[in-house]
C-alpha cells in the first residue's frame, strides 16, 4: 500500500510539473532553467511543509502527553514569534523604530491586530485538529476552509 501511495505522489508531481511548462519552441535554456528551479523550489517547499507538519503533529502528541494544549501551543509557537521579531528587528533602523512600529501595527492600526488574532485562533483551531486527528485531517481541513473563504467573499 505504501509503494502505491509514493508512485501516486511521484505521477501527480510530475503531472502536474509537466502541464504547468509551456512548450514554446523558441525558448532558450534560459526559460528551462527558469522552470527547473521554479519546480525545485516547490518541491522543497513541499518537503518542508510537510517535515513542519509532522514534527508539529509529534510535538503535541508524543511529548509530554499530559501537558495542557495552550501550554504546548505556548511552546511551540514562541520560536515563531522569536524568529519573526529577530528578522523584524534586524531590517529596522533602531530598536525604538521597530518598538514604535510594532506598536502601530498592533495597537494603532486595527487591521493589523485583526491579522495577529485571526492567525492566533488559527493556531490554536490547527493545533486542536493535530491533537485528536491527523495531518491528513488538517490539510483537508484548510483547503475545506480556503474554499469556503473564496466562496464566502
Amino acid at each position: 500500500r505504501s509503494s502505491v501511495q509514493w508512485v501516486s505522489l511521484l505521477l501527480l508531481s510530475l503531472g502536474m510539473g509537466v502541464t504547468t511548462t509551456k512548450q514554446d519552441s523558441g525558448a532558450g535554456t534560459k526559460a528551462a532553467a527558469s522552470v527547473a528551479l521554479g519546480i525545485s523550489v516547490l518541491l522543497g517547499n513541499g518537503c518542508l511543509s510537510a517535515l513542519s507538519s509532522v514534527l508539529n503533529e509529534w510535538l503535541i502528541k508524543v511529548q509530554d502527553p499530559r501537558a495542557p494544549l495552550m501550554f504546548k501551543n505556548m511552546q511551540i509557537y514562541s520560536w515563531g514569534v522569536l524568529t519573526a521579531a529577530a528578522y523584524s528587528l534586524s531590517r529596522s533602523d533602531s530598536a525604538a523604530s521597530w518598538a514604535a512600529s510594532m506598536q502601530h501595527t498592533l495597537f494603532t492600526a486595527p487591521l493589523g491586530g485583526l491579522i495577529v488574532l485571526n492567525n492566533a485562533a488559527v493556531g490554536l483551531c490547527v493545533s486542536a485538529v493535530l491533537k485528536y486527528a491527523d495531518n491528513l485531517t488538517k490539510g483537508f481541513s484548510t483547503s475545506a476552509s480556503v474554499l469556503l473563504a473564496s466562496v464566502a467573499s
